[in-house]
């Protein structure tokens, strides 16, 4: 009984801690657990106390076979959502068209979960609609369902839209306007610590998504705008920060991915059709699924819908974020981020060195983040680049990188026309030795340029369509490598190359991944709210060129690639 009484007190110190964290704001639903109905449940009046006939309840609320009982009634006003809720959380809520969103699995033919009202003398009902009875049908035709809150004033009227896909919901509290800080005291401050900050509550409704189960997850949030590119766009981009009750980062699994507070929100501006990131970043995820001993896991992503501030804002990719815990870094390690294509100067990087800097043109150093010897921070960069790209040491140039992630690097970026990720939107990883020698390792980010896309400023959008397939795109290591006969360079490209392509890089394999995003896209619904938010953004699920244009480039490729092993 002592025992017992002992693990009793453990439990409750952990509550009590888990409570402190801020950890209540996440909620878990098991779907075994959840609420279940079907329009075939058919409870009866004096049962709950609702004050009108139904004929039976979807996800908790009655179902009415049409409106007379609302005549007579004073219709209300509102542009926020009263209290609807579901499983106990507010539901996201949109200004325009007076619409409620709601996420649901649409493979599955059953409606998961209760919604409720959390005003007094309040009670929920919806209008007979034969989609109740086609979810997988609803879900696609992107159907509105009718929705009444009646109250002893009167009742709300609402459309009720459900999603196919996670659907996450920010309100904005207050904002903090940043000081700029002058270039001369830290460059790395004025480009990327000077964004105004906003604060407020962040909401994730997940119908199984990478958990098998309905999750949702509340917390608070900062976030602010990010991408230099991404800033031309009137749909924005995101990097949030999750924080929990005490105000601290507070980190969180979502869909599926990795507990951590830092996520980000991609808008797809650039992307027609919407695809090429998501696709893209699972090319990556099968690259190191082959050889995760020598790879680094890429920046996993999972498509959203975003309602922000009341404001339906559309389709999103929700992003892992890239730092030295993915990459797995200790302390003597060292991560740089390539924000653009310029080489630059040995004495260049000595410049920054000498001002204590963390950034250099084209280079940023993301870790680590306090750097006690700015010398040793940049040196395996500098030492890359001066044996890669300036050829000043040769000696020994095959021991400074993991030669299988550099072969598979260069075979990603050239199968997913990485037209922006060759040197830009490459993360340089370090594994420093105790004596300062290095190995370094490589994973893309920024994934929008790829399959046939280029940069432009020729319109608003950024971007155009490039349909040859014999441009190439690489980062120059490999072909010094292979230059120079290192240590059996060709035989290892020609070997995974015929390797990969039995499998995952086979031209069915890469344009299956590119149909089941386009089909995603188009079975949750999404498109057409998409295209109606934003017609400049529309997304076009005719994909018949892409595919034509990734057959072609994987036939081009089964020679170009060779050609190195020459």
């Amino acid at each position: 009984m002592r025992r017992k009484r002992q693990i009793a007190v453990i439990l409750i110190n952990l509550l009590i801690l888990a409570v402190y964290l801020g950890i209540q704001v996440v909620k878990v639903y098991e779907e075994n657990n959840a609420s279940i109905s079907g329009t075939q449940v058919t409870e009866k009046n004096g049962e709950d106390n609702i004050p009108f006939e139904y004929s039976g309840k979807v996800m908790g609320i009655p179902i009415v076979e049409n409106a007379d009982f609302l005549e007579g009634m004073n219709k209300l006003k509102t542009e926020e959502n009263p209290g609807i809720c579901f499983e106990d959380t507010i539901v996201p809520y949109s200004k325009s068209g007076n619409t409620l969103y709601l996420s649901q699995d649409y493979e599955k033919t059953e409606w998961v979960g209760k919604l409720s009202v959390a005003l007094e003398d309040a009670f929920l009902c919806t209008l007979q609609d034969a989609f109740w009875n086609e979810k997988r049908d609803a879900i696609k035709a992107g159907h509105s369902f009718s929705l009444w809150c009646l109250t002893k004033d009167g009742y709300y009227e609402f459309d009720l839209v459900i999603s196919g896909m996670p659907v996450i919901s920010m309100t904005t509290q207050y904002s903090k306007v940043q000081k700029k800080v002058p270039y001369e005291i830290d460059p790395d401050k004025l480009y990327y610590d000077s964004e105004d900050l906003y604060y407020g509550e962040f909401r994730v409704f997940n119908p199984g998504v990478g958990t098998g189960n309905y999750e949702i997850v509340e917390s608070g949030v900062r976030y602010h705008y990010k991408g230099a590119t991404s800033k031309a766009f009137s749909k924005g981009s995101y990097a949030l920060s999750l924080r929990g009750a005490d105000q601290r980062d507070l980190d969180v699994s979502l869909l599926g991915m990795r507990a951590d507070n830092s996520w980000k929100l991609n808008a797809l501006c650039t992307d027609v059709n919407a695809i090429r990131e998501k696709t893209a970043a699972q090319i990556w995820e099968e690259f190191d699924l082959a050889d995760a001993a020598l790879n680094t896991p890429g920046p996993r992503m999972e498509y959203v819908e975003l309602i922000l501030d009341d404001d339906y804002r559309g389709v999103y990719c929700l992003v892992e974020p890239v730092d030295e815990k993915k990459v797995g870094l200790d302390d003597n390690d060292a991560l740089y981020k390539m924000i653009d294509y310029t080489i630059v100067e040995d004495g260049d990087i000595q410049h920054s060195i000498d001002k204590k800097w963390k950034i250099r043109s084209s280079i940023r150093v993301r870790y680590p983040k306090d750097i006690a010897d700015y010398s040793a921070a940049w040196y395996p960069i500098r030492d890359y680049l001066n044996t890669f790209y300036r050829g000043q040491v040769t000696e020994n140039a095959a021991d400074k990188l993991y030669l299988d992630n550099a072969v598979d690097m260069l075979m990603y970026t050239e199968v997913i026309s990485g037209s922006d990720n060759y040197f830009k939107n490459i993360y340089f990883a370090a594994d420093v030795s105790p004596e300062g020698t290095y190995k370094m390792r490589q994973l893309p980010w920024d994934l929008d340029y790829t399959f046939g896309n280029m940069w432009t400023l020729d319109n608003d959008n950024r971007v155009y369509f490039n349909p040859d397939v014999t441009v190439s795109y690489h980062e120059k290591s490999v072909p010094y490598l292979a230059e120079n006969d290192a240590k059996g360079i060709k035989e290892l490209l020609e070997s995974r190359w015929t390797t990969y392509r039995k499998s995952f890089l086979s031209t069915q394999e890469i344009q299956k991944k590119l149909t089941d995003n386009r089909d995603y896209l188009i079975n949750t619904g999404a498109v057409e709210r998409q295209n109606a938010r934003w017609p400049q953004y529309a997304i076009s699920t005719d994909i018949e060129y892409l595919l034509e244009y990734q057959a072609d480039r994987m036939q081009w490729l089964d020679e170009y690639i060779m050609s190195f092993a020459q």
